[in-house]
């Protein structure tokens, strides 16, 4: 996954993402470092703690110009109770998200219909690894990659199930029977 999510930044599909490191392996570790040495001007990194405090990773933040950075960064330092709204969209912007799935993870976030069903849209080929978006926006979406250039038949989209409360992958059938659903 990280291969082709390197790849895809490196050949100037995406102009930002996220990557995860654990510090608890070496190869990710060394491959942290490759990020930081040949990215270094425009690439952020923090350690993330689990609740306990017992585990950590590394949360990487390329970049391809330097505006980018500066706008993250101005996110970043926003308080996240407070200024929700704003974060997010700075972030959704900085990250290359469309609107309308920055608007429904407001929503999401913030817990105003948290039974409402929502989707999470990955293609790793492109570099996006979870854009979460309500499921009346799936045709939306289609669209968004139409116009980008991205293969939404290659695309892997998973459901929230709200009562056993995971994430659950959708075959091509079901994926394009709420498309008809939709229309």
């Amino acid at each position: 996954m990280k291969k082709k999510m390197r790849k895809a930044f490196q050949k100037g599909w995406r102009s930002s993402m996220i990557l995860d490191f654990r510090t608890s392996n070496f190869t990710e570790i060394r491959e942290l470092f490759y990020w930081k040495i040949f990215f270094r001007k425009n690439v952020y990194t923090h350690k993330i703690w689990d609740k306990n405090r017992t585990k950590s990773k590394n949360r990487l933040f390329a970049f391809r110009n330097r505006e980018n950075l500066e706008k993250y960064l101005r996110a970043e330092k926003l308080n996240y109770a407070k200024n929700l709204e704003e974060k997010t969209r700075l972030m959704g912007e900085v990250l290359g998200y469309p609107d309308f799935a920055v608007k429904d993870f407001v929503e999401i976030s913030a817990k105003k219909n948290p039974n409402k069903t929502r989707l999470n849209f990955k293609n790793y080929d492109f570099g996006f690894d979870g854009i979460t978006f309500y499921i009346e926006n799936l045709a939306k979406m289609q669209k968004w990659c139409a116009t980008n250039k991205i293969p939404f038949e290659n695309s892997q989209i998973s459901i929230f199930e709200n009562d056993k409360k995971r994430w659950r992958k959708l075959s091509k059938s079901e994926i394009s029977e709420i498309l008809n659903e939709e229309k």
